[in-house]
């Protein structure tokens, strides 16, 4: 990287916004080799530290591709503003907390350059007012009406990862569970999966109308953004997402009848048995009904959560159904 004038300029501008964080005077390499070493205090600012080196690549390969496909050359500040603005969105979505924050002025500075607002990371937590209308637990879909909940799981950012998910009846019978694996990658790419394949599934099988809940209020957000007409690019925060977006989007500009929701993850256990179950298999995809599970265990999981979130007999008229 050294060799590299553009990669050279973006390293001075970082250096700048980080201040006296980077205290040697060593090349760029050399810099990136040692950044497992967190300098900081609070808990936000080394997830800004660890970000820095994966978007600084990124911003450089996307310039390569550009000069290569567009044979034109962007400024240095257009470029700047690109790195900034990657690092500023993948920070506004985690859930930070007081203790998260810069306890210094010093360090309240660094955040200044960066361009981030500490009064709108605080309210990410302080104000969680969608949050707070999602149901703690599963509640059966309108009447002839299916419901899919679909989660993702990961046990590390990158890892192994898997996804899994439930379609029910409105009377609470679990008609086809899946779940499966995607091998090495990231916890959203999981949930994307999920939800795509879940999907999939009720469209093959006619399981609609349909209501869609998970527990990750982003993926649900993106999914209504993108059933509104929104281009999955515009969405995608990463390459390892774009494709599955694409995919996704795809299957929302069908005519089907779908309904997306957000719920915590008390009211979408069976999606999260799923999912986990997923990150421990090798093979990529099974769905079907509960009988046709042959892992015993799972299996009996999976039938003690379902029977305790069946509605009550009398709930909404279903003894009349």
């Amino acid at each position: 990287m050294e060799m590299c004038p553009l990669a050279q300029q973006l390293w001075k501008k970082v250096e700048k916004c980080n201040r006296r964080a980077i205290q040697r005077q060593e090349d760029v390499t050399e810099n990136i080799r040692n950044w497992s070493k967190q300098p900081f205090k609070s808990t936000i600012l080394n997830s800004l530290w660890r970000l820095i080196p994966g978007f600084l690549y990124w911003t450089l390969w996307k310039e390569r591709n550009h000069r290569i496909f567009n044979s034109s050359t962007r400024p240095i500040e257009d470029l700047w503003l690109i790195l900034k603005k990657s690092i500023q969105e993948t920070l506004a979505i985690r859930a930070w907390h007081d203790s998260d924050m810069p306890e210094t002025q010093q360090e309240r500075l660094i955040l200044t350059e960066w361009n981030l607002d500490l009064k709108a990371l605080s309210r990410v937590v302080a104000n969680p007012s969608f949050r707070s209308t999602s149901q703690s637990s599963w509640s059966p879909p309108a009447y002839n009406t299916y419901k899919l909940n679909f989660d993702g799981a990961a046990k590390g950012n990158p890892s192994p990862a898997g996804f899994g998910g439930v379609i029910k009846r409105h009377t609470g019978e679990a008609v086809r569970v899946y779940y499966g694996t995607i091998g090495k990658d990231t916890n959203n790419a999981a949930e994307l999966e999920g939800l795509w394949k879940g999907i999939c599934l009720a469209e093959q099988h006619h399981f609609f109308p349909l209501v869609v809940e998970g527990d990750s209020l982003i993926l649900i957000e993106a999914a209504k953004r993108i059933q509104a007409g929104t281009k999955a690019v515009k969405i995608a925060t990463s390459w390892r997402l774009l494709s599955r977006l694409e995919y996704l989007e795809e299957k929302l500009h069908n005519p089907l009848n779908i309904t997306f929701q957000h719920v915590r993850r008390t009211a979408n256990q069976v999606a999260d048995r799923m999912a986990n179950q997923g990150v421990s298999q090798s093979k990529p995809y099974f769905s079907g009904s509960l009988d046709m599970v042959d892992d015993a265990q799972l299996k009996q999981d999976c039938i003690n959560l379902v029977q305790k979130d069946l509605p009550l007999p009398d709930a909404a008229g279903y003894e009349a159904c």
